[in-house]
């Protein structure tokens, strides 16, 4: 089966997945049941009913709150808002995410963590508070 990935950021959910995939597995070897070889289906956010226009669509009616974020905290940065966007995509797509709708941020930040390329996204440090916040705003539902 190929995947398409319509966005950059999907790469890091499917990162993060494959971080609690093998999580999952190595629960399970230590618990004592076996897997006899056959891969364990990981299901992200498009798996489960939401199509990557449907996430887009839903992304883009948080836009003007993480723009008006981005100019209260970033414009002097240096970044441009579109540098920082995928930032706030991907706490979006994490805050959509089944498997971590109930964490606390503090729970949540390591697997986001690993789950973040720095090579093709950035530092995590230098934009991890826009993650942060995309994943609040999304969280609370208020778009």
């Amino acid at each position: 089966m190929k995947i398409f990935l319509p966005s950059m950021m999907l790469l890091p959910v499917l990162v993060l997945s494959s971080c609690a995939s093998e999580t999952s597995r190595s629960a399970a070897s230590s618990s004592g049941s076996t897997q006899s070889g056959a891969r364990q289906e990981v299901r992200t956010p498009s798996d489960a009913g939401t199509t990557a226009g449907t996430r887009q669509h839903d992304f883009k009616r948080y836009e003007a709150d993480y723009r008006e974020h981005y100019s209260q905290h970033y414009a002097h940065s240096g970044y441009a808002y579109n540098q920082l966007r995928p930032a706030y995509e991907y706490g979006f797509e994490l805050a959509i995410d089944p498997r971590y709708r109930d964490m606390e941020w503090n729970r949540l930040e390591p697997p986001a963590r690993r789950g973040w390329d720095d090579s093709t996204m950035g530092l995590w440090d230098q934009y991890r508070d826009a993650v942060q916040y995309g994943w609040e705003r999304a969280r609370s539902g208020r778009g």
